[in-house]
């Protein structure tokens, strides 16, 4: 016969292994079950709170970006009317009239035209 021990097949268990407990421990699952009823609500109301801080962030810094355009926008319109102004001086329309070659009426060359 052969020399080799008697060994048993890979999927057969151990005799001793039969007859172990299996039940579970509920007082465990009640403590895990209690802490997750906890846990859970608390992480995403975290969440909720950092995506809201973030929400305000980029609010406030768009906010900051459109006051900073509106007070550059502000400026240039000033700006453009200094320079309808200093464009419209009567002063200066006459003399570039004059530069142009045009003179002023007379009150004889003045003709009024009614239209019925």
């Amino acid at each position: 016969m052969s020399s080799r021990p008697h060994r048993l097949p890979i999927y057969c268990a151990a005799p001793e292994d039969r007859y172990m407990d299996h039940s579970v421990d509920t007082a465990f699952l009640k403590r895990l079950g209690l802490l997750l009823v906890l846990v859970v609500p608390l992480v995403v109301m975290v969440l909720l709170i950092i995506q809201a801080n973030n929400q305000v962030a980029t609010l406030g810094k768009q906010i900051r970006q459109l006051e900073f355009q509106q007070k550059k926008l502000e400026d240039e319109r000033i700006a453009l009317r200094l320079e309808r102004e200093k464009l419209l001086k009567p002063e200066r329309v006459l003399e570039q009239a004059r530069a142009q070659g045009l003179q002023p009426l007379d009150a004889g060359q003045v003709r009024r035209i009614y239209v019925p």
